[in-house]
């Protein structure tokens, strides 16, 4: 059960940059894009790729930003903390988990990467 007083900190932002320091930011990258069938983290949108737009947002609002994949190789040049699925094969839910296992702040926002709209 959460204090007041953590329920009161959870909308702050830290003074350094105005980027929230206590939820990190986790971005799942570990689809197989079996129905579209290739990457979708690297497809374009406007001119940037997915994953680059996303990354750049969450940059943005998170002082800690990770990235769940298990392709790590793929993307090194991000230069972001990287973690491969604890558990393999559940989708989703693995990344999820492996997200929650791997933070060390009070909380994780997850999203995809390949979200162009996030902001």
């Amino acid at each position: 059960m959460m204090a007041r007083n953590d329920v009161a900190t959870m909308g702050k932002h830290s003074e350094e940059k105005g980027l929230y320091s206590h939820i990190t930011g986790v971005i799942l990258a570990g689809g197989l894009s079996k129905r579209y069938g290739q990457n979708k983290a690297f497809l374009e949108f406007d001119g940037i790729r997915l994953v680059d737009r996303v990354t750049a947002e969450m940059k943005n609002i998170f002082r800690h930003v990770i990235l769940i994949t298990n392709e790590k190789d793929h993307y090194e040049y991000l230069r972001l903390p990287t973690f491969e699925d604890l558990i393999k094969g559940l989708g989703p839910i693995g990344g999820i988990y492996t997200g929650l296992m791997s933070i060390s702040d009070q909380a994780g926002f997850f999203v995809a990467c390949d979200m162009p709209f996030i902001n």
